[in-house]
């Protein structure tokens, strides 16, 4: 009430303890009688699981303020468009190398590598005329048809969309399918674009 009560300034600045400055004494003093007491604080309005929570949700809230705000990692934003989706996909399952790949859109395929110049087109070599996207890789290309075929085949039987990771989810068994085909295919694609 005092600091509210001044119209000065108040500023916070390290000193060294127990050198006989006054109000780090006093500071002293007080830490050690309230360390004494034995008893749980007592909070008048609100107990401190609310004030927890609050924060959490507040943080939670500028971070996907944040994600959604950013010019980068658009591929990822249109998988899992929000922080939560993120967090449950990392309780469900191990993050992998290629899962990773698959969720940023670095990897090895030549769409992407035709974009920094390391190759000399993006053309898949299935057919030599489409682009090598990591969506072609997963839906399209029959190189990786059986894989595929697999997936889709489990993902109709358990009523999930076979590319949507927010449908995946909802079944495990989906989503380790779609795992095992993201890291066959990411897996095969140096030696499938050298052939």
């Amino acid at each position: 009430r005092t600091v509210h009560a001044s119209s000065g300034t108040v500023q916070f600045a390290w000193v060294q303890s127990h050198v006989g400055i006054d109000g780090n004494e006093a500071a002293d003093v007080a830490a050690k009688n309230a360390a004494g007491l034995h008893k749980a604080p007592v909070y008048c309005h609100y107990p401190i699981s609310f004030v927890r929570h609050n924060i959490r949700k507040e943080n939670q809230n500028t971070w996907q303020s944040r994600y959604e705000s950013e010019a980068q990692g658009q591929h990822t934003k249109r998988q899992l468009p929000t922080i939560m989706d993120i967090r449950e996909l990392f309780k469900l399952t191990d993050i992998s190398f290629t899962l990773t790949q698959a969720l940023t859109g670095h990897a090895h395929n030549k769409h992407y590598l035709h974009r920094f110049h390391i190759t000399t087109d993006d053309k898949c070599p299935c057919d030599n005329f489409t682009s090598q996207t990591l969506d072609h890789l997963f839906r399209e290309c029959p190189r990786f048809g059986r894989l595929r075929l697999d997936h889709e085949f489990l993902c109709g039987n358990l009523g999930v969309s076979p590319y949507e990771l927010r449908s995946l989810m909802r079944k495990r068994s989906a989503l380790q399918s779609y795992n095992d085909m993201v890291n066959s295919t990411l897996s095969d694609l140096k030696k499938f674009n050298t052939t």
